[in-house]
């Protein structure tokens, strides 16, 4: 067992599990109970009143946004989106979005996010500084069209981009 987190409590769908033992082996759950397991463990985490739960989830997120926190905050929604976040994110560089989505996946993990659903121009760049952070994500880049009656897909250049990281970053990381 790698990893052993001993005498904590754990939040179940039941309630919580008082004096319990929680075993890691191969970054997966392998033991779950109040005897301690008789394998042997590398690494024993004292859990002695502590909260163990499961890691949260953020299912709508736009990473690189955390560099436009602050923008124009007092405003009603139409006027901070088309008065003042459009102009800013059309500045926006690829690089510029990495170091957004590396800011706001260091925020995540610090407050026990461990997965993330990103929707976010540059995807690329994203999903790239993303799997250095090792959070788990589901990203994709944007699509939507005014006028649905024109829209060509084979002519769509967003098409070709998530075609691309779809095929760069799709199972990425043993998924």
């Amino acid at each position: 067992m790698d990893i052993l987190f001993s005498n904590v409590s754990v939040l179940t769908p039941d309630g919580v599990l008082p004096n319990a033992h929680v075993g890691v082996s191969g970054g997966k759950i392998t033991y779950v109970g109040t005897e301690k397991p008789d394998a042997p463990s590398a690494r024993v985490i004292p859990g002695a009143d502590r909260l163990l739960l499961p890691g949260l989830v953020n299912a709508h997120t736009h990473l690189p946004m955390t560099l436009l926190r602050g923008l124009a905050d007092d405003c009603a929604l139409q006027t901070w989106l088309f008065d003042h976040v459009f102009p800013a994110e059309e500045r926006l560089t690829g690089a510029a979005a990495a170091v957004g989505a590396r800011l706001a996946a260091a925020e995540a993990i610090a407050s026990g996010t461990v997965s993330v659903s990103d929707m976010y121009f540059f995807a690329e760049d994203i999903a790239a500084a993303v799997a250095d952070t090792g959070l788990k994500a589901n990203l994709s880049r944007p699509l939507a069209d005014a006028s649905p009656e024109s829209y060509d897909p084979k002519t769509d250049r967003r098409i070709d981009e998530l075609r691309s990281l779809m095929e760069r970053f799709h199972g990425y990381d043993n998924g």
